[in-house]
C-alpha cells in the first residue's frame, strides 16, 4: 500500500489500455506511451522499440526534475 501522504505526483503511462486511477492530493501526470511488449517481430527489432520508450521516458524525466519548482 502507497501512503499518499509521501507522493507528490503520478506518472502513468498507459496507451493501449485503461490507466490505473491514484486517489489523493497529488499532481497527475499521463504521458500517452505504446506499449513496447505489444509488438512482435525480430529480437532486435523489439530491442531498438524498448530503448526508443526507455529513452523518451528518461527525458521526459530528465525534463520534469529539472524544470518542476517542489517547494
Amino acid at each position: 500500500m502507497i501512503n499518499t501522504s509521501d507522493v507528490d505526483a503520478v506518472t502513468t503511462l498507459c496507451s493501449e489500455e485503461v490507466c490505473p486511477v491514484f486517489s489523493g492530493n497529488v499532481i497527475c501526470i499521463h504521458w500517452s506511451m505504446p506499449d513496447p511488449a505489444i509488438h512482435a517481430g525480430e529480437e532486435q527489432t523489439q530491442m531498438d522499440i524498448f530503448r526508443n520508450i526507455r529513452d523518451q521516458i528518461k527525458e521526459r524525466l530528465t525534463y520534469l526534475f529539472f524544470n518542476w519548482d517542489l517547494k
